[in-house]
């Protein structure tokens, strides 16, 4: 996950994993507000038809909506302390792919010292999980 996203496009980023169509006229909208809002208007195809799933997704800020992502990508999350550098880390560990037949696991860290909260470093660690494993093929 590049350093230079912002969480807006993190968040575009989880929706496709997720199938989502973000095209809603919302979208463009609140980015055009004083203070941008970076949730999403995200909806899904139902018998033809685009059918809302949530006016104002934001998993990054939302831990509920980050632990649907997590089961939905069957990642499996904590919280770690024994990276001494690093200090108490939020991860979300996802399937990266296959080496001679075996599932390969990778891990997605975030500091909780450099993050507002415990909540928003796992939150954090989730969407980019999610990013990665979508980048890489695996979604």
């Amino acid at each position: 996950m590049s350093q230079d996203r912002t969480d807006r496009d993190l968040l575009l980023i989880a929706a496709a994993a997720m199938g989502w169509d973000t095209t809603h006229p919302h979208n463009a909208a609140r980015m055009q507000l004083a203070r941008p809002c970076e949730a999403l208007h995200v909806r899904r195809l139902v018998d033809g038809q685009l059918v809302t799933v949530n006016t104002a997704w934001h998993p990054i800020n939302n831990t509920a909506e980050a632990l649907e992502l997590s089961a939905h990508f069957r990642l499996s999350t904590g919280f770690e302390n024994r990276f001494k550098r690093f200090g108490e880390c939020a991860y979300a560990s996802y399937r990266s792919g296959w080496h001679r037949g075996i599932p390969c696991t990778d891990v997605k860290l975030v500091s909780v010292r450099e993050s507002i909260s415990p909540e928003v470093a796992l939150c954090r660690a989730i969407v980019g999980a999610v990013v990665a494993q979508y980048e890489a093929g695996q979604c």
